[in-house]
Parts: C-alpha cells; sequence; structure tokens
C-alpha cells in the first residue's frame, strides 16, 4: 500500500504488479480511506488496482465541503486522472451517493457501480447519526460508534482511538456537511439514470440506513441482502463483499 496525491484528493493505492484495472472506493460519512484497509487488500489480490480517496472534507484531503454538491467536483477531477480505461466505482453510505452522482455525471469514465449500504435511498434510520459523527470528541465516542455501525468493528487500541477522535475534534470539519446531509438526500432519480451495470448491497443488521430501502431501488438494479451485517458491511462480511464488487452481473456469490 502506498499513500499519494491524485489530482488533489489523497489516497491510499493497492497495486498489484500486473494490475490491468482500476476501482475507486470511496468511504462513508466521518471516515477516510483507511476505512477500507481490511477489504482493499481482498480485492488486490483479485488482481484490481485499487484507489481508496479521501473525499473533501475527510482524511487529508483538503478540500472543504459544507455540502454535498461540493464533494463532487475534485472527485471528478480524481476520476478524469486515474487513466483512460473506465474504472469500477464502489462506494459506502455517504460515498455510495456519491459513487452514484459521478457515475451519471461521467457514464464514459465508469464502467460498473457498487453501492455498499448507500446514502439516499430513503430517511436514515438513526436520525441523529450524522451529527453524533461530527461531534465526535473522544476515544469512547468513536468506540461506540464503530459498535454501532459494525457487527464485527476493528479493534483499535485505546491511544489510537484517542488519536482519532482528536483529528476529528477540532477542526470540526463535518458539522457544515452533516446539516446539509441531515435536509435530505435522494438518489433515487440517479440510479435510475446509470447507464452502466450497477448493484446494491444492504445489511440485515444495518441500524442507519434500513435495509428494507431496497425497495426504492430500480428494477434493473441487483440487489443484495447480506446476512449478519451491519451498516459498515465491508467490515462484517469482507470476503463476501470483495467478491461481488466488480461481479459481472448475475455473477451472485455465495449468500447473497
Amino acid at each position: 500500500m502506498s499513500e499519494t496525491i491524485i489530482a488533489g484528493v489523497a489516497c491510499r493505492v493497492w497495486a498489484p504488479p500486473a494490475a490491468r484495472r482500476t476501482l475507486l472506493l470511496l468511504h462513508g460519512f466521518g471516515g477516510d480511506s483507511l476505512s477500507f484497509a481490511g477489504l482493499a487488500p481482498l480485492l488486490s489480490a483479485r488482481g484490481w488496482r485499487v484507489v481508496a480517496a479521501d473525499m473533501p472534507g475527510h482524511g487529508a484531503t483538503l478540500h472543504a465541503a459544507d455540502e454535498f454538491a461540493a464533494l463532487l467536483p475534485p472527485l471528478l477531477g480524481l476520476l478524469a486522472a486515474l487513466g483512460a480505461a473506465p474504472v469500477t466505482l464502489a462506494g459506502h453510505s455517504l460515498g455510495g451517493a456519491v459513487a452514484t452522482r459521478l457515475a451519471v455525471a461521467a457514464p464514459a469514465r465508469v464502467a460498473q457501480v457498487t453501492l455498499l449500504a448507500p446514502g439516499g435511498l430513503g430517511p436514515i434510520a438513526d436520525p441523529g447519526f450524522l451529527r453524533r459523527v461530527a461531534a465526535i470528541s473522544s476515544g469512547a465516542e468513536l468506540r461506540a460508534l464503530l459498535a454501532h455501525v459494525a457487527q464485527r468493528p476493528p479493534v483499535i487500541p485505546a491511544d489510537q482511538l484517542e488519536q482519532l477522535a482528536a483529528l476529528l475534534g477540532p477542526r470540526r470539519r463535518l458539522r457544515g456537511l452533516a446539516e446539509s446531509l441531515a435536509a435530505g438526500l435522494d438518489i433515487t432519480t440517479d440510479l435510475a439514470r446509470l447507464a452502466m451495470p450497477a448493484r446494491v448491497l444492504l445489511g440485515l443488521e444495518d441500524r442507519v440506513l434500513a435495509w428494507t430501502q431496497a425497495r426504492t431501488v430500480p428494477p434493473r438494479i441487483a440487489v443484495h441482502l447480506l446476512p449478519d451485517a451491519g451498516h459498515s458491511l465491508h467490515w462484517d462480511q469482507p470476503e463476501l463483499v470483495a467478491g461481488l464488487i466488480g461481479a459481472p452481473p448475475g455473477a451472485d456469490q455465495d449468500g447473497a
């Protein structure tokens, strides 16, 4: 894994020597590219050049984002900088909504889309979630958040949790974006406009976005309901998620 800046966006890259296809991963609200640290090596082992971005307002990316629309221009620049061949997009939660809008805005640059518990399918089941994430100020609060979004959250030592909370706290970068997103986000029209193959993955134990929102997904888009998986389903079912990302339409994996 290497860390780099591509078109002004901080990225972590997992690139096997013979990789011939590129996968761009977009994290959820309050996360960063390290949220894919468990999933990316599994995808790289399958032959992907994996690029995980810190979205604007997050991680080491300096671009600010106080509203959803501000997330898109830097990431469109990143998408254009990843090479001539179309890339596969996979986004989690807020990143899923962003991936959908990117695919609609730049269809020639996107080969396929996989959405992991995407935001914008319906109301948030946990209305206070975004504001709690934006207001985290201690390691204990961060640990509780991780337990809320996953059945098997990553095990992080207490001192590292405090360091991560300290990075989130003083800068308060996410408060404006949290307020903007709390006002509502809808990607259902965008999903209907997608010109490339797409699939949606939802965890049956998701406490943030109810899996029943699957009913708003257009019929031509495959929906996979993952057992024993919460909102961060790539933490709970990494092998299953890795097998589904980028798989040809109809090539379902066991358990999906």
